[in-house]
């Protein structure tokens, strides 16, 4: 049963990033599997089995080659937020549960989690768009 979890949490990883053609090892997918769906389902395989599963060096493999690296992309702004909600949900089990195990990993997720999520960009900032419309106000005034 080992196996078929690892090929199994493997598949979900693949069918979250939205390939065209998934080079799937366990998934017979008809037709389109929706990337929240996956995401989704790799977030309830963490979440209610972090603890055994991350004891596992073949899941840590696993967690580390596929699913760190569909994190990473999945964390910017402009990802849809059901998207994002899922994927926040497996990082935040990422950085509770394998951080000792995948230390490195869980460094890029927790900087781009920052990055990218909890710092809005520059031009985002309250003050940058309320200097903008002084600006802009100055400018029609003058």
């Amino acid at each position: 049963i080992g196996l078929s979890c690892l090929r199994l949490f493997r598949d979900l990883c693949t069918l979250s990033c939205d390939n065209k053609e998934p080079q799937l090892q366990w998934i017979q997918a008809t037709g389109r599997f929706p990337r929240v769906l996956a995401l989704e389902l790799i977030a309830d395989v963490l979440t209610s089995g972090a603890v055994m599963l991350s004891q596992w060096s073949h899941f840590r493999a696993v967690v580390a080659d596929h699913l760190c690296p569909l994190l990473s992309r999945n964390l910017t702004s402009e990802t849809d937020r059901r998207i994002l909600c899922h994927t926040m949900t497996c990082v935040q089990v990422i950085l509770g549960r394998f951080m000792k195990y995948l230390p490195e990993k869980a460094k890029v997720l927790f900087s781009l989690l920052f990055r990218e999520i909890v710092v809005p960009p520059l031009g985002d900032t309250p003050s940058a768009a309320s200097s903008t419309d002084a600006q802009t106000k100055q400018k029609s005034d003058g």
